[in-house]
């Protein structure tokens, strides 16, 4: 049976769907800059998504003449893997409405239910980016997911400004992100009333760690901005605030996260609600007197209103939660999709295939097509895949003194 609509969808709605495809993964910072520097693939293949960390060195030894050498067969990789999850949107019109327009009424309508599941897609995958895996395990794993704390033996205070993260293997992808969970040592030279973390017993993430460099392989950065400490280590310990701690906690992240590293690894952006970019903002004008930098980085993807400190993107992102800042390494991420999949009657431009087809490989999209039985046409769109993280790269800055 022929549908009504055919030969608008089939000529029309590939080249509307393939731009709004684009649309979709720009009109958001994060998956901007994502895309900008290649980290959401398409295409996923297989029902898990594995990969290796790099979690440790062969160690450099002084050498002595004629001593004889060992060969010992080390595994410098931790193995992490994430399951696929789903998500969709679905619209419907029944072929009576259809017959009571005419002409491009037809066309508009059909485009503006494209259009629509677009943009519920779009404020699901955004909204997915900062979900936390503990409390919804079925949707992408977000940034929230590495906001955990460690309530019991090293409780963060007033005293603290970093957190210890949340120890055991099922936080994510099978990894411990507690410090020296897979050995490797760190230093213990600071009074210990002025490191970072006064319960954890190293200088972490000040100091230096084994050559090893295992201490710290797969631990997010937790910072704590409810502390004074910020201003005065070592003081008395007191309450702050995000309002007076945001540009010591963003330059301590950019330093954190850069050491030891290359440069690829430099933080990309930090992205947090309207409120908290308000108080960036405000304390940037009383430091630089109104002399702040716009991004170039972000206003060549057209966002205009996003700062630059230090070498990083400061911006807005209303799909992250009020009371947290997240930085973000840009290659620390990838984003996986398994789009329109091969042979299916999913909607495609015409002789196109791969990274070509209407959904650029990130939607799978149907209609309209008759349901079976009915006078109703149906909409479906269709998004699958998961995301790859190592979490040594990202960093969450809240009140650590309260909650999870």
């Amino acid at each position: 049976m022929a549908y009504a609509l055919q030969p608008t969808d089939l000529s029309t709605a590939p080249q509307y769907l393939e731009g709004a495809t684009k649309v979709f993964l720009r009109h958001r910072v994060l998956p901007g800059f994502l895309d900008e520097e290649g980290r959401i693939k398409r295409g996923a293949e297989g029902k898990d998504l594995n990969w290796l960390i790099d979690y440790k060195l062969p160690t450099a030894q002084d050498y002595t003449p004629g001593q004889p050498l060992s060969f010992a067969n080390d595994n410098y990789h931790i193995p992490a893997t994430v399951t696929p999850q789903w998500f969709y949107a679905t619209s419907g019109m029944n072929y009576t409405e259809v017959l009571m327009n005419t002409g491009p009424v037809i066309v508009n309508n059909l485009f503006a239910r494209g259009e629509k599941l677009t943009q519920s897609m779009q404020v699901k995958f955004a909204d997915s980016l900062y979900s936390d895996a503990a409390v919804t395990p079925n949707q992408f794993i977000g940034m929230n997911t590495f906001s955990r704390r460690n309530i019991t033996d090293k409780v963060c205070t007033n005293a603290d400004r970093i957190a210890v993260p949340l120890g055991g293997t099922g936080t994510y992808a099978g990894l411990n992100l507690s410090p020296g969970a897979y050995g490797g040592g760190w230093s213990t030279d600071t009074p210990n009333a002025q490191r970072m973390s006064t319960v954890l017993g190293s200088d972490w993430p000040d100091g230096h760690g084994t050559p090893d460099q295992m201490y710290d392989a797969t631990v997010p950065k937790l910072y704590n901005e409810r502390t004074n400490q910020w201003q005065t280590p070592g003081a008395s310990p007191a309450d702050s605030t995000w309002y007076n701690n945001c540009l010591a906690i963003i330059s301590q992240a950019n330093t954190d996260l850069t050491m030891n590293s290359v440069k690829t690894m430099m933080p990309s952006i930090f992205l947090q609600g309207s409120v908290r970019m308000g108080a960036v903002k405000n304390q940037m004008r009383v430091s630089f007197r109104d002399t702040m930098q716009s991004s170039k980085a972000a206003e060549m993807l057209g966002y205009y209103e996003a700062y630059n400190y230090e070498g990083a993107v400061i911006d807005v992102d209303h799909s992250c939660p009020s009371d947290r800042t997240f930085g973000v390494c840009a290659a620390s991420m990838e984003v996986f999709f398994y789009g329109t999949a091969a042979g299916s009657d999913a909607k495609v431009a015409p002789g196109a295939t791969g990274d070509s087809a209407v959904t650029g490989g990130v939607f799978t999209f149907w209609g309209p097509q008759q349901i079976p039985g009915t006078f109703d046409y149906a909409w479906m769109m269709l998004a699958g895949g998961n995301i790859r993280y190592n979490p040594k790269w990202i960093t969450v800055i809240k009140d650590f003194t309260t909650g999870v």
